[in-house]
């Protein structure tokens, strides 16, 4: 039998913050989608210039999402991304101009973000580098082809005397 949770957890949420009441909004099992997409509580501080009497109350932004799990469920960053991406379009431009949340997300995020922009800073290096291989290549077809017209010199006479390597005779005379 799996026991039900949520109710429990309502209940010691709203009499955790019965004293602020006035000034947050809770919002059980919040709609993030026309889907049944939803979050466990979504707490709403109305106004930033009020203490907050509540300890846990004190750490609070302005939106804040509470999952409730039981001691059998385990975190699952994924499910929360998914959720956080399925989000309606009216909660996601009230919170995008947050700056708060904006702050939080990318500290959610930091390794992955990290991440990307390390991989796009290799992908960059890697194709800067492959751009700069096919320029020198050509620039060095170029001079091989001008100095065999400018010197009459077959091309094995030009890549002798220009010390290019000769396992890559081949490729070049391909090229030409």
């Amino acid at each position: 039998m799996k026991i039900q949770w949520h109710s429990g957890f309502y209940g010691a949420a709203e009499l955790e913050f019965s004293a602020d009441r006035k000034v947050l909004e809770l919002s059980w099992e919040y709609n993030l989608s026309k889907e049944a997409l939803r979050m466990d509580l979504l707490i709403i501080r109305k106004t930033a210039d009020i203490q907050i009497k509540n300890e846990i109350g004190r750490m609070f932004r302005t939106y804040n999402v509470i999952e409730y799990k039981s001691p059998d469920d385990r975190d699952n960053i994924e499910a929360v991304l998914q959720v956080s991406i399925a989000a309606n379009q009216q909660l996601y431009e009230r919170i995008r101009r947050d700056s708060v949340m904006c702050d939080a997300l990318r500290e959610l995020m930091r390794e992955e973000i990290e991440e990307e922009k390390r991989n796009a800073v290799q992908d960059a290096v890697r194709e800067a580098e492959q751009k700069a291989e096919k320029k020198a290549e050509k620039t060095l077809l170029e001079t091989i082809k001008n100095l065999m017209d400018n010197l009459n010199l077959t091309a094995d006479q030009v890549m002798s005397a220009m010390n290019l390597p000769g396992e890559k005779w081949g490729e070049y005379r391909m090229k030409l």
